[in-house]
Formats: C-alpha cells, structure tokens, sequence
C-alpha cells in the first residue's frame, strides 16, 4: 500500500513538474506576444496618421497590397493612403476583433480581423482582414507584406 502511494505521489510531482516547465517565465513575452504588438503598431500608426512609425514597421523591402492590387513598397503604399488620411477619408479607430498568429523559427504570419469605427459619427464603420508576413530582424519583427481585403 505504501508503495503505491510513493508511485502516485512521485508522478504527480513528475506531471507537476513537466507543466511548471512548459510555462513561459514571469515577465517574458512569447514570440506571439511580440508579433501581436507589431500588428498593433500597424494599426496605430495609420490611425494615428503617423507615416515614420508605420514605415519603421517595415523590414527593407517591406510591401503592402491593398484589395485587388499588386504588392507595392510601404513607402509607395503611405504616399496613396496618406493624402486619404489627412482629408478624414480613413476611419478612425480600429480593433482587431480577431487575431490569429503562427510562429515558426524566424518567421511569422498574422491574420486579423478589424473593425474600423468611422471618425464622422454619421458614417458607417467598415471591416477588413489582413495578413502579415513578418521576418525576425536580430531581437525585433518587421514586416514582409501585409496583404489586405476590405470586402467584409
């Protein structure tokens, strides 16, 4: 009988322990983390009209392709947008409704669901998915291209 309870006793440490460790330590953010602030960043910097913070999001050759069109430099993609921006054509405030993320080694996509609520209170909001693909740059992600459809 004492035996048997030693047996149960030292797996359940065994199976204690095993879950202890899989956990991520106190005060470290997981990669996933990491990736979903980038994404939010992105949203940011375009509700925020904040054309130097959206392109530091970027790695070099960082592309956008908006609905119906062909991948094009951020830069380039800011220079289209950025005019709409400053005339109040762009809702204002976004949230990510739903954010799905997959990290493998050095690299990562994100796909996210956002509901942008309209700055004029009298017009409509809209929805719109997304897909980020983010590269690890040394400690930070950037973006590879984000791919857009606002067909929701």
């Amino acid at each position: 009988m004492a035996q048997r309870i030693l047996v149960l006793v030292l797996t359940l440490t065994a199976v204690l322990g095993c879950r202890i460790e899989r956990r991520v330590p106190a005060g470290a953010a997981s990669e996933s983390d990491r990736v979903r602030e980038v994404v939010t960043a992105y949203y940011r910097a375009l509700s925020a009209e904040d054309r130097s913070g959206f392109l530091e999001l970027f790695a070099a050759r960082g592309t956008v392709a908006g609905p119906a069109a062909e991948p094009h430099p951020a830069a380039d993609y800011w220079a289209s947008v950025g005019p709409r921006l400053a005339a109040g054509v762009r809702p204002a405030e976004p949230r990510a409704s739903r954010v799905q993320i997959r990290v493998q080694g050095r690299l990562a996509t994100a796909w996210a669901a956002t509901d942008w609520s309209s700055a004029d209170a009298t017009a409509p909001g809209r929805s719109e998915r997304a897909l980020f693909f983010l590269i690890r740059e040394g400690l930070a992600w950037r973006l590879v291209t984000v791919g857009i459809d606002d067909t929701l």
